[in-house]
């Protein structure tokens, strides 16, 4: 029953968060259909340092998350960063030239970039291990409800002829408003732990507290000896292992955050065609988790499911790849490509249910952000204006990586399996 509450206040909130903040970095990808370099003076080579440079941001956030983390709620942490994020999204509609685009971007990805670190603490101390996995998936399939979303909003937008001011400063100010008043709401509704929940009731807390404490990786423990925590996730080779992974999944991320609308449309699509048509790799982002759901129960094992989603990617990438010039296999190729998402998911999940101690856990989470920023910051570098409108040495970065990718999470699985193996030989 505890659960079944949980699953209907916090995870609402937490999926609705980061569909707003992914919509954020996806709408950058919008823009460049809807008119906006031309109507700031911004060349293509600042377009695409407009996507890097919001994951310097992201990546700057990354110590001081991790400090604030050890030292105040993780509610209050997020939604004070939230209602800065909104109001920064906001400020966007009022840009008139690249240079103060390019600082906002930064500033969104520096009070963005918390936000995987506090919503893998809050389903670890909410749920038990076997729960996790689910619930991590479906905040990662966000990103593709995100888009089924932004995707009529910015074409409705961008056919409407009688707004007062440009279309993509009207999105902008529509996604700051949202965000905005979903902070106030985090603010109100959630709790950083299960006895601090208001909507919980006192038996199911108590019920739910002694679960966690039978089935969970205990979040908190460790708290007051977090520099022997530190280098126990210094010297853990999975901490190398998990941040190769995301690093190289990210740089096909960050190109196709960013430029996946320019790409539909340089297969000979129009402007408000192509921002229609990002919207079935949206459905797919969806499909992906249960896939990667349905393997894990079924297999026991979440490496089955994101291997599986990573194979599509790379048969997806083959296709943009081979497909040049051919519009049917393009389309289905770069469709292909967003089942990657589920190899990111699995790494949160990792994090959340198999390192215990509150402060190897952020270190933990805290790498992969900086692996996630740091592919996301060298993903929208591979299109380069001279390439344009193809950007086939991008296409084929898509493959390479997710290939690499794909290598790396054998590898991982593979250890895991040789790490229980011995563990059980030794009746740990």
């Amino acid at each position: 029953r505890a659960t079944r509450r949980i699953d209907r206040v916090l995870m609402p909130i937490l999926a609705l968060t980061v569909m707003l903040q992914f919509q954020d970095k996806f709408s950058l990808g919008y823009t460049l259909v809807m008119g906006m370099t031309k109507d700031i003076g911004m060349s293509r080579a600042q377009y695409s340092w407009a996507g890097s440079i919001f994951y310097f941001g992201y990546l700057s956030c990354q110590p001081v998350a991790a400090l604030l983390l050890q030292r105040f709620s993780v509610i209050r942490y997020l939604y004070i960063n939230c209602f800065v994020w909104g109001v920064i999204m906001c400020c966007h509609a009022a840009v008139q030239g690249p240079q103060s685009m390019l600082t906002l971007r930064f500033l969104l990805g520096f009070f963005e970039g918390g936000l995987i670190p506090c919503t893998t603490l809050l389903t670890a101390n909410f749920y038990a291990k076997h729960q996790i996995v689910a619930r991590s998936a479906i905040l990662q399939c966000m990103n593709g409800v995100s888009i089924l979303f932004g995707a009529p909003m910015a074409y409705g937008l961008l056919k409407n002829g009688g707004l007062v001011i440009e279309s993509w400063r009207v999105m902008f100010l529509i996604l700051g408003a949202v965000t905005v008043v979903l902070s106030l709401l985090i603010a109100l509704v959630l709790a950083p732990s299960p006895k601090e929940a208001r909507f919980l009731l006192a038996d199911e807390r108590t019920a739910l507290d002694d679960m966690l404490k039978q089935t969970s990786v205990d979040a908190t423990q460790g708290k007051g000896d977090a520099r022997q925590q530190v280098v126990e996730a210094l010297t853990d080779v999975r901490l190398y292992l998990m941040w190769l992974l995301p690093f190289a999944v990210s740089i096909t991320n960050g190109g196709i955050t960013v430029f996946n609308t320019a790409l539909i449309q340089s297969f000979g699509f129009s402007s408000a065609q192509s921002i229609l048509l990002t919207m079935p790799s949206g459905a797919i982002q969806v499909i992906s988790v249960f896939i990667y759901v349905g393997l894990f129960r079924l297999t026991g094992t979440r490496a089955a499911g994101a291997i599986t989603c990573l194979v599509l990617s790379v048969i997806g990438g083959g296709l943009v790849v081979g497909g040049v010039g051919n519009q049917a296999a393009s389309m289905t190729g770069i469709l292909m490509v967003v089942f990657y998402v589920q190899s990111l998911a699995c790494c949160v999940a990792y994090i959340a249910t198999n390192v215990g101690g509150h402060t190897k856990r952020v270190v933990f989470a805290t790498s992969f952000q900086v692996a996630y920023a740091a592919g996301n910051i060298v993903g929208p570098q591979t299109y380069r204006p001279k390439d344009a409108p193809k950007y086939v040495p991008a296409q084929i970065a898509i493959l390479v990586t997710l290939s690499s990718a794909l290598a790396l999470l054998v590898a991982i699985t593979f250890f895991h399996w040789l790490w229980n193996r011995q563990r059980d030989s030794r009746g740990d």
